[in-house]
């Protein structure tokens, strides 16, 4: 058995075992356009535009939640996958028991 960040450093970019086994691909999180959107909204609301204010801020706080979600099961994968072992036989990746 061998760490899965080990054995993928090994494997040759070709193979079919890279795609399979390689590292899950990271996220950026890309808040710039939620947060814009919340203080559009805010914007709209302190000039007087009430449901428009309030429907852009909603957007922008979503969307923001979305993208932290996102970002953050994208950390939980690699994480898991710094983790994994394989099976030097077999070739199947696999957690170990804590």
């Amino acid at each position: 058995m061998q760490s899965l960040q080990l054995f993928e450093a090994t494997v040759e970019p070709g193979s079919p075992l890279k795609a399979d086994l390689g590292r899950p691909p990271k996220a950026e999180g890309a808040f710039a356009w939620p947060l814009g959107l919340l203080l559009s909204g805010l914007a709209l609301l302190v000039s007087g535009a009430v449901l428009a204010g309030l429907l852009v801020a909603v957007v922008g706080v979503v969307w923001g939640l979305r993208e932290r979600d996102r970002v953050e099961a994208a950390k939980r994968a690699d994480e898991e996958w710094q983790r994994k072992m394989i099976c030097l036989v077999c070739k199947k990746s696999f957690v170990p028991a804590a």
